[in-house]
């Protein structure tokens, strides 16, 4: 992280990983993150990720942190995101983000009676097509990946802020509107998801799409490890009558690959 000087107080950015890290990508963006002068890192390691992420927001708290940013070993960034995100002074608000696997939902979701689990992601195609502010409706939530919380919330939210539940980031957020607290998500700023890919939002004139940007040894082609330049794949989701969502359309730049082995993904 690099410190700058800014108007915002210091906070701190709360990191979950694996035991074993997943994804250089991700230690990169940590590396490369800007944070207001006196933020500090609270990197927690394990099994149990609601555990970690208490531990690191009460450490956070404990050490007067006036606010908390959610990352974790598999999600890359720009450098900026964190001061942007602060700079909207709300008191939560993400980044856009897509889901790991298809139909890469986006980590929206809205109660309904519908699922065994209480909701349904929302799907890319349905966002409004601009990069403002998106506010998140009575009966949505999302998931906290790139979530900036401020100090008062989690607050009033009290710990255990996570609890030892199937999705304890969707309960986070839910609890959140259940207090009355808005959430906004920027749709001008992306974290990507990385599995072994990087999975982004990219919002053109034909709409929201899913880019995949694969690099180093990776060859999609054939699907197998080995020295390979930067490849770049960009494929285009749209939804079925049935709600299935299918690529029609991909353009790749760099290597020669197969669009046919996308499903391999």
């Amino acid at each position: 992280m690099h410190w700058i000087e800014s108007r915002h107080p210091p906070g701190a950015v709360v990191i979950s990983t694996q035991l074993i890290m997943r994804y250089g990508e991700a230690l990169d963006s940590w590396e490369e993150l800007l944070v207001p002068m006196g933020t500090k890192r609270q990197k927690r390691s394990g099994a149990l990720v609601h555990d970690q992420l208490n531990r690191g927001i009460f450490k956070a708290l404990d050490e007067g942190a006036q606010w908390v940013w959610i990352t974790g070993d598999d999600h890359g960034h720009k450098f900026d995101v964190l001061m942007r995100l602060l700079d909207l002074d709300l008191p939560v608000v993400t980044p856009l983000v897509l889901g790991r696997v298809p139909p890469f939902w986006t980590h929206i979701t809205q109660r309904t009676a519908e699922t065994p689990n209480g909701f349904q992601p929302k799907p890319l195609q349905d966002m409004p097509r601009h990069t403002g502010l998106y506010h998140l409706a009575p009966d949505e939530a999302c998931g906290d990946a790139g979530m900036l919380i401020r100090r008062e919330v989690l607050e009033r939210l009290g710990n255990p802020w996570y609890r030892a539940v199937r999705f304890p980031d969707i309960d986070l957020a839910m609890r959140i509107r259940d207090l009355g607290v808005p959430i906004a998500v920027d749709l001008s700023q992306h974290m990507s998801h990385i599995a072994p890919v990087s999975i982004e939002p990219v919002l053109d004139e034909g709409g929201w799409h899913a880019q995949f940007t694969m690099s180093g040894d990776f060859n999609i082609s054939t699907g197998e490890r080995e020295h390979k330049p930067f490849v770049r794949l960009r494929m285009n989701l749209t939804s079925r009558p049935n709600g299935e969502m299918v690529g029609e359309e991909a353009e790749m730049v760099g290597e020669e690959a197969e669009v046919d082995h996308l499903s391999a993904l």
